[in-house]
């Protein structure tokens, strides 16, 4: 079972790797969501090499083969402080900046180099899928907290780091009123939540007007046809991917936490007095547009945050955001040689 240290304590992430290619060929380090393990990117993995892509897979704290989180980081969860819970998540990001580090001193994998006519080749891109981006987002946020050697280990690998599909609450913004999420219903039992969460974050649905820009204009209800994503799995395959016990026993903790503590996250990781670390890294998103509300908006805001901070005249870290017709939050699944396709072709 392959697995790799991130500290010194003995913490480690297991991954799963699709192996070298030959010449420049693009890297992508695949961070998977709530409840649900690195197993959902399965269906990628065979097709990964048409499209010139290395793909590793990795599972967060508390997901198989990984490192359990401690009592020590649940309390710091939990914790009333500001500052405390914002460390836990720039400890997170930690372990992913030296998995990364140790990963391309052991793989030896193509640097990122531009070509003359200015098209990219090679490199590592962290790519976090929906909540993930809680637990990566802070390696840009927080340079000063990245090791002097771990910088200088990935300054020629770093191309991007893509937030694909992220949720309102994991970019901090609060979510508007009259739109519900089973996670945050606390009428009922944690184990019930994980369950309907399950059907309701992988439907498709169809927005009105998806370029609005307002809440008011997306649907709360899910097509029919198609099926949910995890509706129409197999109970083999749902129990092949699924980890509701994380939910119980953590992800709930950081669904429920201030958006405060999000938030500041993706504001420090545009600013540019962060932006000296690793500076040819773009933060790149993808957005599926036949996804749930909370996915579709959190582009909205993401994107009027960055246009805001330009017309003001910051200098910023470059944001690229690209969408994803068709797609719903389980698009990896659902179509995962077109994914490979669009994953090679946009990062």
């Amino acid at each position: 079972m392959p697995v790799a240290p991130v500290d010194d304590k003995g913490t480690v992430l297991f991954y799963t790797d699709t192996g070298p290619l030959e010449g420049k060929y693009l890297t992508i380090v695949l961070v998977h969501g709530t409840a649900i393990h690195g197993g959902i990117f399965a269906r990628m993995l065979p097709h990964a090499a048409a499209s010139n892509l290395r793909l590793i897979v990795v599972n967060r704290r508390d997901y198989p083969g990984s490192t359990r989180l401690t009592n020590k980081d649940l309390q710091a969860l939990a914790s009333p402080d500001v500052e405390t819970r914002a460390e836990y998540f720039r400890r997170r990001a930690l372990e992913f900046g030296e998995f990364l580090a140790w990963y391309v001193q052991n793989e030896k994998i193509p640097p990122y180099t531009i070509t003359d006519d200015g098209k990219p080749e090679g490199g590592i891109v962290l790519f976090g899928w929906s909540s993930a981006t809680t637990s990566i987002l802070g390696l840009l946020a927080f340079p000063e907290r990245v090791p002097e050697k771990t910088r200088e280990i990935l300054e020629p690998y770093f191309r991007a780091m893509c937030l694909y599909d992220t949720p309102r609450w994991g970019y901090g913004i609060p979510d508007p009123q009259g739109f519900y999420h089973p996670l945050k219903d606390t009428s009922r039992p944690v184990a019930e939540r994980a369950v309907i969460f399950q059907s309701w974050v992988s439907g498709y649905y169809a927005h009105p007007d998806i370029h609005s820009g307002d809440v008011s204009t997306l649907t709360q209800q899910s097509l029919k046809e198609p099926l949910p994503s995890m509706d129409a799995m197999t109970p083999e395959e749902k129990d092949g991917v699924s980890q509701k016990d994380a939910a119980e026993r953590s992800e709930t903790l950081v669904i429920n936490m201030s958006p405060p503590t999000f938030h500041a996250q993706i504001q420090r990781a545009l600013e540019e007095d962060t932006a000296w670390l690793w500076p040819r890294c773009k933060i790149k998103t993808l957005w599926c547009q036949q996804s749930l509300w909370e996915m579709v908006s959190a582009n909205w805001e993401i994107n009027k945050l960055y246009k805001a901070k330009k017309e003001k005249g910051e200098k910023v870290r470059v944001l690229e955001s690209t969408p994803l017709p068709g797609a719903n939050h389980f698009f990896h699944w659902d179509k995962p040689d077109l994914a490979c396709q669009l994953f090679a072709s946009t990062l």
